[in-house]
């Protein structure tokens, strides 16, 4: 009776370690496929996402280029956006809910967030400028991203 039991525990072994390998495939499908999919893809993240990584770290220079327009940095000091940088709020989560390609090497992103409680979806424009993929937002759009008040 042993025998049989130790039958039925190493078959349950090995179903779960079949069950962990095709997990763990899925798994680095998925995170290629963001990763070599787009130039939207950062480090197995998109680049709102990895904005935000940043704003973390406080590396504000280090996002100026994606979420300014080589106009904008041309007509402003750095030193004003970064100032401006530091006020903007990326206290929220945000998940990427979908991804559509344009013509032309543009993208439209959507993303969800949640602010006291409530979801919220809005969708940004991104582009490839000077190799760099970059937000493209006017001030007011970045207004209403980054500087969420409280209603």
């Amino acid at each position: 009776m042993n025998i049989h039991y130790s039958k039925v525990l190493l078959f349950l072994i090995n179903c779960l370690l079949i069950l962990l390998l095709f997990m763990n495939l899925q798994y680095a499908k998925s995170a290629e496929s963001c990763l070599f999919k787009n130039p939207l893809c950062f480090y197995s993240t998109d680049i709102l996402q990895y904005v935000q990584i940043l704003f973390k770290q406080m590396r504000y220079e280090d996002m100026v280029p994606f979420i300014y327009t080589p106009a904008e940095i041309k007509n402003k000091k750095t030193s004003q956006i970064v100032k401006e940088i530091e006020k903007m709020n990326f206290g929220y989560s945000f998940k990427r809910t979908g991804i559509r390609e344009n013509p032309k090497g543009k993208w439209k992103i959507s993303y969800q967030r949640t602010v006291l409680g409530t979801q919220e979806l809005f969708t940004v424009q991104c582009s490839i400028i000077n190799d760099t993929c970059r937000l493209i937002l006017n001030p007011k759009e970045r207004q209403n991203i980054f500087n969420v008040s409280v209603r």
